[in-house]
């Protein structure tokens, strides 16, 4: 009893070293100890601690990454979605942030568009604006 209650303890503080270095997703998190070769029921237990207590949060990242691939790299949201999603983040949350964040002002999608244009393309070539729309994450009609 007592080397589970010493494993647990174990991987709570592995678990707090881990997030205070960065968000993590609770599916990073999940990786993470389990590399560091904790069980999967300490891990279960570990993981939905940190979530009660709000270490994990899950939208609050979303939200963050959402901000930061439109404004540093002008991305679309063709772009975005697949890339969180393979970070370990549902489409439906990211699709549901992506929308809430336009609704509110936080990103617009037609002004990073009109930067990512007016940084990447380099003649007035109609083809070459399409493709970098497409390579970036818009919708190319």
């Amino acid at each position: 009893m007592l080397c589970v209650a010493d494993m647990r303890y174990r991987a709570k503080i592995k678990s707090l070293n881990i997030l205070a270095y960065g968000d993590n997703s609770e599916r990073a998190l999940r990786r993470k100890l389990s590399l560091a070769g904790f069980s999967s029921d300490i891990i279960d237990e570990v993981v939905a601690e940190m979530l009660s207590l709000g270490y994990i949060n899950t939208d609050r990242q979303i939200r963050k990454l959402v901000i930061s691939e439109v404004s540093l790299h002008f991305s679309g949201p063709l772009k975005i979605i697949p890339k969180l999603v393979a970070k370990g983040y549902s489409k439906s949350d990211v699709s549901r942030i992506i929308s809430e964040l336009e609704d509110e002002g936080e990103i617009d999608f037609e002004e990073a568009q009109r930067r990512l244009i007016e940084t990447k393309l380099k003649s007035d070539d109609e083809t070459e604006k399409k493709k970098i729309l497409y390579k970036n994450g818009y919708y190319v009609c």
